[in-house]
């Protein structure tokens, strides 16, 4: 929280700069309303001060943008389709939600981008809509060791924008 001479303005770590800006006694009141305090007392341009919040969440990186998350049941696993906008390639990541690690990715063809994810009759199929090509894979995923998974191509119409499982 910055004072510039007239009023405060807020920016956070996570949420950015803050349209609301606020004086000496006025509520200031966060943009998705998180967060509201009051200042009091007399302020010099430059003045500042920092403080920190715990939301309790707690981010683990995936190495890019998770576009699709399904828990594979019965199992202390995530199943997440990533994006990585460095490399351009996507590829499905296993996380091990109790021991908080990963368990290992299954990178996709080059060209391809996961981005809706279904399981099939058992945790090691895994269906994958392709968002740029008219294409799903049926990955016969290894959660121990994703990187040693297979798949083959199912040819579609378009791109799949909806995907499930239905069994008799």
């Amino acid at each position: 929280v910055v004072f510039d001479g007239s009023v405060w303005k807020t920016e956070g770590s996570r949420s950015g700069l803050q349209s609301q800006q606020t004086s000496e006694g006025e509520v200031f009141e966060s943009d998705n309303k998180e967060l509201s305090f009051t200042i009091n007392g007399k302020a010099s341009r430059g003045d500042r001060f920092t403080f920190e919040t715990d939301t309790g969440i707690i981010e683990h990186d995936l190495g890019g943008t998770i576009l699709a998350m399904v828990r594979a049941p019965e199992t202390p696993n995530l199943v997440a389709a990533v994006w990585d906008p460095l490399t351009e390639r996507s590829s499905i990541v296993v996380w091990d939600i109790r021991q908080r690690v990963e368990n290992g990715r299954y990178l996709l063809p080059e060209g391809s981008q996961g981005w809706r994810l279904a399981f099939g009759e058992t945790i090691a199929d895994v269906f994958v809509a392709d968002a740029h090509n008219p294409q799903l894979f049926k990955l016969t995923l290894d959660h121990e060791n994703p990187e040693l998974s297979a798949y083959d191509v199912i040819e579609t119409a378009a791109p799949v924008s909806t995907l499930a499982w239905v069994s008799d």
